[in-house]
C-alpha cells in the first residue's frame, strides 16, 4: 500500500539531492541542514567475484594504511566512526563525523583510498587478520554451507589468501583504487558547500577530494 510519506520522501530527494564530479570522483549529496552528524558512504568498483579470490577484501584490509599510519588512529583524532565492508562486486567503506571534521575525515579518508603502497608489515599484519577471519567463519557457518560459500567466494580460503602477493594487490590497488571508480555518498549537513550554483558547487567542494595527507600533532 502506498503512503502519502512516499512522496513526501520522494519530493525531499528531489529538492535535496545533488550529483557531482569533483576532481573525477563522482559525489551525490543528500543535503540536510539540521543534521548534526554527517554519513559518508565511499563505493569502490571491486569486489570479490572479481579478479584472485580473497583480493579485494585484502585490499579492503590494506586501505587502513599508509606510511606506518593507521587509518583507525586518525578517524579517532578526528572523532569519525568507520567501517567497511567487501561484498560481490563493490568495497563499501562508512564513515560517521561531526560537521566540524567532515573535511579533514573526506580529505585524509580520500588521501587513504588513493594509496596503493604498503610495507610487508602491514601486508603481513593484515593476512593474519583475514586468516583468523577465515578460521572464524568456518567455525560459524560450519552448520549454513550456503552462506558459507558466499563468505568463501569473498575472502577465500586459507591457501587463497597465502597465494596472494603484496605486488599484486598494490598493482590491483593502482588499477582499481582510480578517482574514476569512486563515488561518494553524502548525507548531513552540506550547506556550506551546495550552491544553487553548480560551478560554485564543485569550487567548494575540490578540497574534500583531494590526495593530501593533512598532518596532526
Amino acid at each position: 500500500m502506498k503512503m502519502k510519506v512516499t512522496k513526501l520522501f520522494y519530493a525531499d530527494l528531489d529538492q535535496n539531492l545533488y550529483n557531482l564530479f569533483q576532481n573525477e570522483i563522482k559525489v551525490t549529496y543528500f543535503n540536510k541542514s539540521d543534521s548534526y552528524i554527517n554519513q559518508i558512504k565511499a563505493v569502490v568498483n571491486i569486489g570479490g567475484y572479481q579478479y584472485q579470490t580473497g583480493a579485494a577484501h585484502f585490499i579492503e584490509h590494506l586501505k587502513f594504511w599508509k606510511e606506518n599510519n593507521n587509518l583507525y588512529d586518525l578517524m579517532n583524532y578526528f572523532g569519525t566512526i568507520m567501517n567497511a565492508n567487501t561484498t560481490e562486486y563493490e568495497t563499501n567503506f562508512l564513515l560517521y563525523c561531526s560537521k566540524e571534521n567532515t573535511v579533514s575525515t573526506l580529505t585524509n579518508f580520500t588521501s587513504y583510498l588513493l594509496n596503493h603502497s604498503y610495507t610487508i608489515e602491514e601486508f603481513n599484519k593484515e593476512k593474519k587478520i583475514i586468516l583468523n577471519e577465515v578460521k572464524g567463519y568456518h567455525s560459524i557457518l560450519v552448520d549454513e554451507n550456503e552462506k558459507l560459500e558466499y563468505v568463501k567466494k569473498i575472502i577465500g580460503d586459507e591457501n587463497q589468501i597465502n597465494d596472494i602477493s603484496k605486488r599484486y594487490l598494490e598493482n590491483l590497488s593502482s588499477i582499481c583504487y582510480q578517482k574514476r571508480n569512486i563515488h561518494y555518498y553524502l548525507i548531513g549537513d552540506f550547506s556550506e558547500y551546495i550552491h544553487k550554483s553548480r560551478e560554485i558547487s564543485m569550487e567548494k567542494i575540490e578540497l574534500v577530494v583531494n590526495s593530501d595527507l593533512i598532518i596532526h600533532d
